[in-house]
Formats: C-alpha cells, structure tokens, sequence
C-alpha cells in the first residue's frame, strides 16, 4: 500500500511539472520588441574627414593612388543596384561634388539604401580614374578596379536611417563638365533620338542617344539587366535625371529607375524610319516624286532615308521625300528637327528642307512649297549623323494640312549622298 501512495505521488508531481512546463510555452503576446539598432558614426582619432571635391583634389584624375592618409569622405546614397542599371557600384555625393564606390558586391541596396549618410574610410582604398571619371575602388590588372566585398564593413559606415536624396542638380550642354561628374543631374527639355525603340537592344547593353538644352547630345546607356529595358522611350520633350559620367570623352547617364524620365509630351508628328515609311498605311505614308534623274529615295537597312546622285558618276537629279498631312491646329508651339548626314557634293547647295500647306497628295506642281531654314548642315566630308538644329514653325500654326519635304538635287559634275533619319515636331 505505502508503495502504490509512493507511485501515486510522483505521479502527481510530474503531472504538476509538465502543466508549469506547458503554461511556460504559452506565447505571450505582450513581450517587449527588441529596441532597433540605429546606425552612428563616430569619427576616430587621427582621422581627417574631408569633402568628396577635396578628395578629388588631392588625387586628380588620370592615375592610380593608394590612399595612405586616414581621409574619411561623408556622402548621400544617390544611386544603387535596386533596379539592375547599376552593376556593382554605388553613387554617393555631398553639397561639393559626387564619386562612384566601386565595390565587387551585389544587392548593395539592401545595406545602402537611396537617401543614406555613407562615412567612408579611405585609406587602404584606390582612387582611380575609369574612362575619365574618378572612383574610389581597388587596383585591377593595373588599372580601376572593384574593392573586394569582404572589405566593405571596413570602409563603408552608415550613420542614421535613410533620409531624403539630394534634389539633381538641372543642367544643360554648358554643365557638361568634370565637376559635375557621378552628381544626380537633370536635364529638362531634353529627347530621345530613338524615341519608340525600347532602352535595350537585342537583349544586350545599349547605348541611346539623349538631345538636351544647348544642342549637345547625352549617352544614356541601359544595362541588359534593368528593370525597364524593355519599356518604350517616349517621344517629345521632357525630363530625364540620371547619374553623369564620362566614358573616353562621351557624357553619359545612368538612369537609376524607370521614374527617372517623366514629363515627356507627345509631339505632332514624328518619323524615325525604323522601318520603310514608303511602306506604310495611310495615313502614315511617305511619298515620293521624281522630277528628274534615275536616282531615287529608299529606305536603308541601317534604318534612315537615303538618296544619292551618284551611282558610277555624278548624274542630274531632283527628287522629294514628302512626308504625311501633319496638323497644328490647338497648338501654340511646333519645333522640327532632325537628324542627318551627307558626304561629298555640296550640302548646303544641293540639299533642301520644303514645307506646303496646300499640298493635297496629287497637285504637287501646283502646290505651293516654302524652304525652310536648317540651322545646321552637314560638312559633306564623312557619315556623321548631326542634329539639324531647332526650326521654328510659328508661321504654320493653326493649319490643317502641312506636308514636310526633303528636297534633293544633285548634277553632273557634284552629288551628294543625304541620309535622313528622326523626323519630329515638337509642342
């Protein structure tokens, strides 16, 4: 009996154990979150914090230099690889100027988020020179390379929570200069060459070609691995802010993200011969009309309009490329421009831009045609592709039937080849 009463304790006793063991287990809904970490930054003893523009000052582009100073720089995150256009690469700029932290990491964004103070440590660090612009990275093959990811948590120190990113700073062609550089940049009024194609190519990197106040025109190049490359470019005028560098003496930009280019106002009529407009459906269609010679307009593979007086010799020629009925009516602005190039001959004689509101698609005898003025032709001595410059159609607003042509004539003893691509009217 006192055994069984033994057993019948225990028992009870492990019961008990096991209810407060249980009850212990039983979530509560009521604990304390762990306190967030906020970052700091403390500058150590020895160390010289100094501005980015200072930095670049003390080691001026054009060469490699192991920093062996304790400089330490404070910058604004401008520009991460969130969306796939920046490869391994951080932007980070104060009010003095701005440097690309080239680093062989990624998903940066993840730590170094838009809007976050970045300390950077520099010594131990390279500052180099990377097709002209300057960046804080490593030696590689004996020129600018990528510091080794396992070095960043000794060089790169967030301090604070991300915050605002720096308002870019709106230039236009004259801002196109070194000080500038890796700075978040704006260009307003500014269009697409290739507005209607997409940012990429083929699937692989591409550079397109963005016009912008002052008549200079900017790279935009797109990583095959953006966000947005297959997004279309839009047409007209707008804005597009970017990351500003330079490549071999070619200003480019870096779009960080699809809400970098916005504001874009479709323009009256636009024509980039990506295709062979003679071609296309009504009302979408170029014509034709050859006064005199055997040679005529056609479309190029290479994606522009093309005529030539020459073919084994030099031969009389007058022919037009006229475009479709465009409309100005409930507009207050029209701007022409295109791009085009011409080789031998002489251009600015032989080559001519015509405009005609009474042009019915059949009267062209009786028609009346005007020759507009082109800012900027040719030199008629290599393939270079030019902006025509901005023509003013105030004279033609309100009409409801303009018709741009592009006259050609050659002779026997000169001709030019003119090639004409990226027709648009702006508002």
């Amino acid at each position: 009996m006192k055994t069984i009463n033994k057993i019948n304790k225990l028992v009870w006793f492990l019961l008990l154990g096991l209810l407060v063991f249980a009850s212990s287990c039983v979530k509560d809904d009521n604990y304390d979150s762990p306190a967030s970490v906020i970052p700091s930054f403390t500058l150590a003893p020895g160390d010289t914090l100094i501005t980015i523009q200072q930095l670049k000052a003390i080691f001026p582009t054009g060469n490699l230099y192991t920093i062996k100073n304790n400089y330490v720089i404070r910058g604004i995150v401008t520009g991460n690889d969130e969306f796939g256009n920046i490869y391994k690469s951080l932007y980070i700029q104060d009010s003095t100027a701005g440097i690309v932290l080239s680093i062989n990491y990624t998903n940066l964004y993840n730590e170094y988020k838009q809007g976050q103070v970045l300390y950077v440590k520099c010594k131990g660090m390279v500052m180099a020179d990377y097709g002209g612009t300057p960046q804080l990275g490593a030696v590689y093959q004996g020129g600018a390379g990528q510091l080794p990811g396992v070095y960043m948590s000794a060089h790169f120190f967030n301090d604070g929570r991300p915050g605002a990113v720096p308002a870019p700073k709106v230039i236009d062609a004259s801002g196109l200069d070194s000080t500038n550089l890796s700075m978040l940049v704006r260009f307003d009024s500014c269009s697409f060459v290739d507005a209607g194609q997409t940012y990429v190519a083929n699937n692989l990197t591409t550079e397109r070609s963005l016009t912008i106040k002052g008549g200079a025109t900017v790279i935009v190049r797109t990583s095959n691995y953006a966000a947005f490359k297959n997004t279309i470019m839009p047409s007209g005028k707008g804005t597009v802010i970017g990351m500003l560098s330079v490549y071999d003496g070619a200003y480019q930009l870096v779009i960080r993200n699809i809400n970098d280019v916005f504001g874009f106002i479709a323009p009256i009529a636009e024509a980039n011969f990506i295709t062979d407009p003679l071609a296309w459906a009504a009302p979408n269609t170029w014509t034709t009309q050859d006064v005199n010679g055997a040679q005529v307009w056609s479309f190029d593979t290479y994606k522009y309009m093309k005529v030539s007086g020459y073919s084994g010799a030099n031969f009389a020629n007058e022919d037009w490329l006229i475009s479709p009925s465009y409309t100005t009516v409930n507009t207050t602005t029209a701007i022409l421009s295109f791009n085009h190039a011409a080789n031998f001959g002489s251009p600015s004689t032989q080559l001519h831009l015509m405009i005609s509101t009474n042009y019915n698609g059949t009267n062209f005898a009786t028609a009346n045609w005007t020759e507009l003025t082109v800012p900027n032709w040719p030199s008629g001595t290599n393939w270079t592709f030019i902006n025509s410059g901005d023509i003013d159609l105030s004279s033609y607003l309100g009409q409801s039937n303009i018709h741009i042509a592009f006259k050609y004539t050659s002779t026997t003893s000169s001709s030019s080849t003119w090639e004409v691509k990226g027709l648009s009217i702006r508002r």
